[in-house]
């Protein structure tokens, strides 16, 4: 499932408010998955920071879980589109990688 999925399927797959052990019983095994590359998380893995977390709303939950991916579940790294970036970046910079 993709992570923009995870909300509404967390508010209809558990009752609130839940514990942290009870999700990563009844949802451990459900993988999250990165876009673009063939890489998987499981909400168990996502809840492991979370020793005896409870969660009163689908909201909490997935706030919990969505701050937990890695990387490889981030967009398109290093842009704004807001204007250029900082000089001291180790990033690609702006004037060099124009998008329209």
């Amino acid at each position: 499932m993709r992570p923009n999925e995870l909300e509404p399927y967390l508010g209809f797959a558990l009752d609130y408010p839940v514990a942290g052990d009870e999700v990563r019983r009844r949802l451990g095994l459900v993988e999250v998955t990165a876009p673009g590359v063939d890489a998987t998380t499981t909400i168990g893995d996502l809840l492991a920071p979370a020793d005896d977390a409870s969660f009163d709303s689908a909201t909490a939950l997935y706030e919990h879980l969505v701050c937990n991916l890695d990387e490889r579940h981030v967009g398109r790294k290093f842009y704004d589109d807001r204007g250029g970036q900082a000089a001291s970046t180790d990033g690609p910079r702006d004037e060099h990688n124009v998008s329209f």
